[in-house]
C-alpha cells in the first residue's frame, strides 16, 4: 500500500548490524550525537534492501543499538 515491500525485522536488524560493523567511525559519531549520520545509515540500509527498508524502523534500530 505504501509503495514498498517491508523487510522482515530480523533481516533488517542483521543489515543494520552489518552497516554499523562496516562503518565504525560513523557509528561512533552517531553515538556521540551527530544526528546527521542517521540519514547516512538509513541510506545504506535502503541501498542494501533495494529501497525496501522502512526508514523509521532503521532509525529505531540504530537508536536501540547505538544507545
Amino acid at each position: 500500500a505504501e509503495g514498498f515491500e517491508a523487510v522482515d525485522t530480523g533481516e533488517l536488524e542483521s543489515i543494520v548490524d552489518k552497516i554499523i560493523e562496516e562503518n565504525p567511525n560513523e557509528a561512533q559519531r552517531l553515538r556521540d550525537g551527530d544526528q546527521k549520520l542517521t540519514g547516512f545509515f538509513v541510506g545504506k540500509a535502503m541501498a542494501a534492501t533495494g529501497g525496501n527498508a522502512d526508514g523509521k524502523a532503521v532509525t529505531a534500530l540504530l537508536r536501540q543499538k547505538l544507545s
